[in-house]
């Protein structure tokens, strides 16, 4: 629809071709590698699985040609190369944004961490944990439960009788 819209109003024209890697990594490094090797190509956009774009990504850097992956969330996929685009957040990168978010717009210092042990939880939540105690916050405690628990009445009361424990006042 985009390009449609652009190619109505402006120029140079766009052309798409889309392509299917039904989910399989060595197809889209096929794919990659055909693209990259058609100089009409300027840019890829996808592929939109972590797996699929670690497959393929060296590929576009080794060749300049640049990857834009829309929805790929793995840890590491920009770090690739110069030519390589993640347009949605790592893991890592949101668990940071949360920290900051709540150090500095919430002005919360003194925090408590209740995740899923699997991740993503996990490697947002070590994220959120690693960027607090660099920006000088408090992480009270730390709560890890099973994916699919519906029961987080232990977590809580642990969370909160060790945020007790740390209160310079007591609290009734």
């Amino acid at each position: 629809f985009a390009a449609d819209e652009h190619n109505q109003e402006s120029l140079p024209r766009v052309e798409l071709d889309i392509r299917d890697s039904d989910r399989d990594p060595s197809m889209a490094a096929r794919q990659v590698a055909e693209l990259c090797g058609d100089d009409k190509i300027v840019s890829i956009l996808g592929p939109v699985f972590s797996n699929e774009v670690f497959a393929s990504a060296g590929i576009a850097q080794a060749r300049g040609v640049p990857l834009i992956t829309p929805t790929a969330t793995a840890n590491g996929i920009a770090a690739i190369g110069a030519f390589i685009f993640q347009a949605n957040p790592d893991f890592e990168m949101r668990g940071r944004a949360m920290a900051r978010y709540a150090l500095q717009q919430l002005k919360d210092s003194t925090l408590a961490v209740l995740s899923p042990i699997e991740p993503p939880g996990k490697l947002i939540a070590d994220a959120f944990i690693d960027e607090v105690k660099a920006q000088g916050g408090v992480i009270v405690d730390v709560q890890w439960y099973q994916a699919g628990a519906t029961d987080l009445h232990v977590q809580l009361e642990t969370m909160r009788r060790r945020a007790l424990e740390m209160a310079a006042l007591p609290y009734v």
